[in-house]
Formats: C-alpha cells, structure tokens, sequence
C-alpha cells in the first residue's frame, strides 16, 4: 500500500507559530486538511498572524465580523475560534 498523504508539517519558531500549530490541528480535526490548506491564508491573516496578544484582544464584534467576512469557512466552526485560547498563550508568570 503507497504512503497516505498528510497535511505539511508547520515548523514553529515562535509563540505564535506554536498557536497557528495548535489552531490548525483543531481545525483539520473536523474539516479535511486540504480544505482547512486551501483556506489557510485567509484564516491566518483574519487572525493577525496568530500573534496570541492581538487574537486574545479581538471582541465579540471582532469575532461576529470575522465571521460574516469568511462565513463558509468559519461560521460552521465560531463555538471552535481561537480567540478564547488566545488568552492563556503566552510566557509563564
């Protein structure tokens, strides 16, 4: 049987590159990975490069514009949008 195909590997080399890391393998749990790859760019510009510090800042406004802005991709998923994660991201006390 020839090797299955799998999404491409994220190399984080930051705290934000973890978080994209994380969000996207929430994502690519419930939606096929190409979908989640085809729409990737987008989502990560939407949520300001997954830098945790303006993710966590974002408001319910924010977040309600967001997905009316790319409603296919993340009205089906808005109970699962990085924002409250964003909030416990971050360097230890």
């Amino acid at each position: 049987m020839p090797p299955q195909e799998g999404p491409p590997r994220i190399k984080p080399d930051s705290l934000a590159g973890y978080f994209e890391v994380m969000t996207k393998a929430v994502f690519q749990s419930g939606i096929s990975w190409r979908v989640v790859e085809a729409k990737w760019d987008g989502f990560r510009a939407a949520l300001k490069g997954f830098d945790p510090s303006k993710v966590a800042g974002l408001t319910p406004r924010d977040v309600d514009r967001l997905v009316e802005a790319t409603a296919e991709f993340l009205v089906a998923h808005r109970d699962q949008l990085a924002v409250p994660d964003a909030t416990g991201v971050g360097p230890p006390s």
